[in-house]
């Protein structure tokens, strides 16, 4: 029974077929980035540019030239910060936060530029949230995988996950930060349930060693999963997003914002 409950939750982990939706490329990209093999990055932004809607545009070319800002290509990353401007880029709390560009920060263009991308206080608003989210998905995952190291049932983790907002929006940055939480989504998805597998695997092998848990021990390892879960839940419904009523849709310049 429960290698039959395992390869549901396999089939349902590995093989659902993802959309055109991204997330594959940019798990793929993303650690190429983190590995700061920062020229297959670009060239993995440039492909992903070729398939990705317009609306995304902008923010991957900012992507781009934070990538060759942290090369020292600093001309070039110039370029492609105002390419991506003209694309509609808007993420003003990328342009502040980037470590990336401290390269080209003190650059009288970078400051020229700067002070062209224009943002909602709407899509600001969400573009904080959805940051913040994608911070706390990657803290929620790290707190289940240590979880498991110290549970003695089989139990499938329950993972609960943020509602993506799906409010109208035309703005790059906060379409393209949605695409990185589905991500985050997805990777956490995958490391739970790796996670999971190797408990079940260690538990079934303490089993045939020495007998495993007694009965109370494994009902009270199911029952901690299912309430750290429920809180875990709570808090996921405590912070989903909402937007401040007369938040509003015109863009102005990020200083405006400060």
């Amino acid at each position: 029974m429960k290698s039959a409950c395992f390869l549901m939750y396999s089939l349902l982990i590995i093989g659902t077929p993802l959309r055109a939706d991204y997330s594959q490329q940019l798990l793929a990209i993303m650690e190429l980035v983190e590995e700061k093999n920062y020229p297959e990055a670009i060239a993995g932004y440039e492909k992903f540019l070729a398939q990705a809607p317009k609306p995304l545009h902008g923010a991957v070319e900012f992507e781009i030239a934070t990538l060759h800002a942290a090369s020292g290509n600093k001309d070039r990353a110039l370029v492609m910060m105002e390419q991506a401007i003209r694309s509609g880029f808007d993420d003003c709390l990328a342009v502040q936060q980037y470590e990336e560009l401290k390269s080209i920060r003190s650059d009288p263009r970078f400051t020229a530029l700067h002070s062209r991308v224009r943002v909602s206080e709407a899509d600001l608003k969400e573009l904080a949230w959805l940051k913040k989210e994608i911070e706390n998905v990657n803290h929620d995952t790290k707190m289940m995988i240590i979880e498991n190291t110290n549970r003695l049932d089989t139990g499938i983790t329950i993972i609960p996950q943020s509602t993506i907002p799906v409010r109208e929006t035309a703005s790059a940055g906060v379409l393209f930060n949605r695409e990185i939480l589905k991500m985050m989504h997805l990777v956490q998805r995958k490391y739970v349930f790796e996670s999971d597998k190797a408990r079940m695997e260690h538990v079934g092998s303490m089993t045939v060693i020495s007998g495993g848990a007694s009965y109370e021990q494994v009902a009270e390892s199911s029952r901690l999963a299912e309430r750290a879960a429920e809180e875990r839940k709570r808090a996921i419904n405590a912070r989903r997003f909402s937007l401040p009523p007369g938040a509003g849709s015109t863009a102005r310049s990020c200083s405006e914002w400060k």
